[in-house]
């Protein structure tokens, strides 16, 4: 009875910890950072001048976004729990609030497989790992694709970031098309009997299924990079349409590729934006603030949005809880 009353009371604080954790990230960015605060001056200097529709298809471009993403997931839990649409988006937003509080956006599918029943959330995170592994070979395709298409002057770096992004490619591919490899030996791990047993549901994933997931991927990679194509043309970046795109794609590929332990990686965002775009026609000033833009409309409102459905979220426990 004490360990039941424990985690009945331990359950509603981890969910209150997660969304007040959530609610400082974004308080400190938006209203304590000197940066920040600089680049909503900026914003609110341009917005007069500059045109709105670039950034209403944006916002309006948000929910198509989440819901390519929450349809990939319904999808892929589909053999192992049925998940209407509406129950996929509130998962997805929950785990968006948990990606901006965790390193490289790594912890999501900790806040989506709590929507799930407890015997099922074992094999659905690590299906939902999966998931995440198919938009980033996505990410690291399109990004390798443009590396070798962009000429060298226009990115400089191009022969070491080609060392470093063909072999994750590589290795992004080998971890998602051979998945039944590598989960029947961590399957065999003792020592994690319970939570290693569960990454055998990737061993019965069909060849057809992870076609259809990367395809769900490729959607929602063209849904924000039109986002992003958007957001500089807000700025003013003036470029020949195959170099802007090839160097959107880059900006993804550096965003994967470079670790991060701050959270939400704002600071990095801006600072990729800033190398590959300050010379095509846009003030150093109006990409950071667009690119802040961007973070608030793609991350901060659905955080915000599922940190409130987590909070509402009843989370039941297993029967040897009791």
């Amino acid at each position: 009875m004490v360990k039941f009353c424990s985690h009945r009371f331990l359950l509603p604080g981890l969910k209150a910890f997660i969304f007040l954790m959530a609610l400082g990230y974004i308080w400190y960015q938006l209203f304590h950072d000197k940066d920040t605060n600089f680049q909503w001056v900026v914003f609110r200097m341009e917005w007069q001048v500059r045109p709105l529709m670039p950034m209403l298809l944006i916002v309006l471009l948000m929910p198509l976004n989440w819901g390519a993403e929450a349809f990939k997931w319904r999808y892929m839990v589909k053999p192992i729990e049925k998940v209407n649409q509406g129950k996929a988006i509130r998962a997805i937003l929950a785990g968006t609030t948990i990606t901006l509080i965790t390193p490289n956006r790594t912890g999501g599918f900790m806040g989506r497989v709590l929507f799930l029943r407890p015997e099922n959330r074992a094999k659905a995170s690590w299906v939902s790992i999966l998931g995440n592994i198919s938009q980033l070979l996505v990410t690291l395709f399109a990004g390798s694709l443009a590396l070798l298409l962009l000429p060298g002057s226009v990115f400089p770096g191009k022969t070491m970031l080609v060392l470093l992004a063909v072999p994750a490619s590589l290795l992004a591919m080998f971890c998602y098309w051979r998945a039944d490899w590598w989960a029947a030996k961590v399957g065999g791990w003792k020592r994690f009997k319970k939570l290693s047993g569960a990454a055998n549901v990737l061993t019965t994933l069909s060849f057809r299924s992870l076609n259809i997931t990367l395809l769900w991927s490729t959607v929602r990679y063209f849904i924000f990079a039109l986002q992003f194509w958007l957001m500089l043309n807000w700025c003013g970046v003036k470029a020949h349409p195959f170099t802007l795109w090839g160097l959107l794609a880059l900006a993804y590929l550096l965003v994967a590729l470079i670790p991060s332990v701050l959270l939400g990686s704002l600071g990095i965002r801006e600072s990729v934006v800033l190398f590959l775009f300050k010379d095509m026609g846009a003030s150093a000033e109006i990409l950071m603030a667009g690119s802040l833009l961007l973070w608030m409309i793609n991350l901060v409102i659905p955080a915000l949005a599922g940190g409130a459905m987590l909070m509402l979220l009843r989370i039941p426990l297993k029967e040897p809880l009791v």
